[in-house]
């Protein structure tokens, strides 16, 4: 190649260059095109849905002034029903005083756990968080929440913003990956193309408030019904390790964090042969409680001896046979869970003393 070419060449990338630097600069003060990297942040802690639903009650009488242990609930419709957690507060009050925030929110899950508990911290300042982790938890991540979800440049989950649309949807997670990535001309690009190439398509397929997202996965659940698959599982893994650690850093320890989980109806009268939902979700609870350090209390293989001989009547709901306890039930359920919280407030209020690894009854 003759050295006028390599010339030419070298001025053409160095001009590519001092371009591409130049519009780095420009696109980070320019203040027409949102592309600011705190674009996640400024949504910080923001929720799905029932973003302020919290029930605290006291148990107990806290004696010359002294505060109360606080347990922070959270979960989904099975904690936000109250009877479980109120259930573990009651025996815990013979301890010491007991006070609880319930942060149970219906159709919430891990990862709106986190969000949660995160948002009720400086209100509540707990000294033991209890979640509830439900075998619906694994398809309302993959389907609803997966999506959605908004990540700040470190990888941190700050918001779960809530859109029945699934054009909005679209809009909302397009957005969001546009404002990512260390480039400010890269981002412009992605958001360009997002906003005036892929969502016109989008509407012209689907049309602006035509497909109903959740709707649409609702009876995509409904009927096909099947233990989730390897990838959905693996993801899920992940949602849980986080959550529990998470969980850890907001009181401290990751032993003061207590995950409960009780398997559906289904699961009493599970096939030994099979590999069905509710071991799946058993054995991914178990890894990751034995890898974060929190305390579990998986209640399965154990329906009969928590809820009795007869236990399909503790199970209720016609429209929803198969989910949900009744107060009995979940009385039973908190009763059984109890024998596990009420050892740890015991060693927390006696002086810090050091408990060890806290168990679950066996």
């Amino acid at each position: 190649m003759a050295k006028p070419e390599k010339r030419t060449i070298a001025l053409a990338l160095s001009s590519a260059l001092v371009a591409f630097l130049a519009a780095e600069v420009v696109l980070r003060v320019q203040p027409w095109v949102d592309l600011d990297v705190d674009y996640a942040g400024r949504l910080s802690e923001r929720l799905h849905h029932d973003e302020d639903r919290i029930e605290v009650e006291r148990y107990g009488t806290c004696s010359d002034g002294s505060p109360p242990f606080r347990l922070l609930a959270l979960g989904d419709s099975w904690m936000a029903e109250g009877t479980m957690i109120e259930t573990i507060a009651r025996e815990a009050a013979d301890v010491g005083c007991t006070e609880v925030c319930n942060g149970g929110t219906v159709s919430y899950a891990p990862s709106l756990y986190l969000l949660k508990g995160r948002q009720l911290r400086e209100r509540c300042s707990p000294d033991l968080i209890v979640v509830n982790i439900d075998a619906t938890d694994v398809a309302d991540e993959w389907y609803r929440y997966r999506i959605p979800q908004v990540r700040d440049r470190t990888g941190r989950l700050v918001a779960i913003p809530m859109s029945h649309d699934a054009h909005d949807l679209a809009f909302w997670n397009g957005i969001a990956a546009a404002h990512s990535g260390p480039s400010y001309v890269w981002r412009a690009v992605k958001k360009t193309y997002h906003l005036y190439v892929f969502m016109p398509k989008l509407r012209q397929v689907i049309g602006r408030g035509v497909m109903d997202y959740e709707r649409s996965m609702s009876i995509h659940l409904a009927t096909t019904f099947t233990p989730p698959q390897r990838e959905q599982l693996a993801y899920f893994s992940g949602v849980l390790t986080e959550m529990t650690k998470g969980l850890g850093e907001l009181v401290g320890e990751q032993r003061r964090v207590v995950v409960t989980y009780h398997p559906h109806f289904l699961g009493a009268s599970r096939d030994p042969a099979r590999n069905r939902y509710n071991d799946a979700l058993s054995e991914l609870l178990r890894e990751v409680a034995a890898a974060t350090g929190v305390t579990l209390v998986d209640c399965t293989g154990q329906v009969e001896r928590i809820q009795g001989e007869d236990y399909g009547p503790a199970f209720q709901w016609p429209d929803d046979p198969f989910s949900h306890l009744t107060e009995a039930g979940y009385r039973a359920y908190g009763a059984f869970v109890a024998q596990t919280v009420v050892p740890i407030v015991r060693h927390m209020l006696d002086d810090g003393e050091d408990a060890g690894r806290f168990e679950s009854p066996g």
